[in-house]
């Protein structure tokens, strides 16, 4: 049992390592994000701070939802959500200003951004399937999505269709009133919303043949 929680824990640990490194090649590809990535990377443009800074701080405002609408129902465990996200977010500023390789990573030249998106993309999905294949703890916007689905009986996937809605539009009010050059709601966004879904499965069901 100790051995399997060990395994586990280092199954989600590399999975958030490759979920950040995905999500900082999405963000230097320019052509488009995640609803939660491309909300977090305007507010980090307006704040001046680090994209990954903005996400932590939004994950908490996710996590803090979840806790006012459990309240008493609320588990102690989900509390690891917490550090998760910190360590998640470290790992994104760590890739996106840290590492040259990927911070020094830019092109105007339309075909390399689109292949640097979907290896991104890809190294996403990947990460996505292994830290939910741990089976440890949801990250906030997952939980809160879960939260929504379990506690007013909506679909989980309508729950996180609506969700992802509201944060682009709030990303295209930002955008608009605040003049933000748009790199965030793009083709990319809806590559994402496309393939993220797809292969996060692909890699599960690899993962876990016997499912």
């Amino acid at each position: 049992m100790q051995r399997d929680m060990k395994a586990r824990i280092v199954t989600f640990i590399i999975g958030i390592l490759f979920t950040a490194l995905g999500l900082a090649l999405i963000v230097k590809s320019a052509i488009g994000q995640s609803a939660v990535s491309g909300l977090a990377a305007n507010l980090a443009f307006l704040g001046q701070i680090k994209t990954g800074t903005a996400l932590l701080y939004l994950n908490v405002l996710f996590f803090t939802a979840e806790v006012l609408i459990l309240r008493r129902n609320f588990k102690v465990l989900q509390l690891l959500q917490l550090p998760a996200s910190l360590g998640f977010s470290v790992l994104v500023n760590f890739f996106l200003y840290d590492i040259p390789l990927v911070a020094n990573l830019a092109s105007s030249n339309y075909p390399v951004q689109f292949v640097i998106l979907l290896v991104g993309v890809v190294i996403m999905a990947l990460g996505i399937s292994l830290f939910m294949e741990a089976k440890l703890v949801y990250m906030p916007y997952e939980g809160l999505n879960h939260v929504l689905h379990e506690t007013f009986d909506v679909p989980f996937g309508t729950a996180r269709r609506n969700f992802d809605l509201a944060l682009v539009l709030i990303s295209l009010l930002l955008i608009l009133f605040f003049k933000i050059p748009n790199t965030t709601v793009r083709e990319g966004t809806l590559i994402l919303a496309v393939l993220m879904g797809t292969l996060t499965n692909f890699f599960m069901k690899r993962l876990n043949p016997g499912k």
